[in-house]
């Protein structure tokens, strides 16, 4: 008998970190998702919730994050607060939105 494949969503899964986790996946035990930041946007947390709604996740990697080129002492509080919006949020947000369907099935790993 067959075991039936693993979901994975990669937030991030275009960049470096991303790409890393998921060609290390790579198997046919692995549904493994990449979306794009132009199909899931992090910082819109409605959109993580309708993306992250339409599919089973067996496995969250909140991979997306974002780097701001600049030392602490000149780092705007815009600059500060998309990277918060991002590194942090995005990640919970997702997190939110997994977790109920993971409670529900009583299995899954963020």
């Amino acid at each position: 008998m067959r075991a039936a494949k693993q979901h994975a969503v990669i937030t991030g899964g275009h960049g470096s970190l991303g790409q890393a986790i998921a060609t290390a996946m790579h198997s046919p035990a692995w549904d493994i998702a990449t979306p794009s930041r132009n199909e899931l946007d992090v910082r819109d947390h409605a959109a993580i919730y309708q993306y992250l709604a339409r599919r089973p996740v067996d496995l969250l990697v909140a991979a997306a994050g974002m780097i701001q080129d600049a030392l602490l002492a000149r780092l705007t509080e815009a600059a500060w607060d998309e990277t918060w919006e991002v590194n942090f949020n995005g990640a919970a947000a997702c997190a939110d939105a997994v977790l109920p369907h993971m409670l529900e099935q009583g299995r899954g790993h963020i």
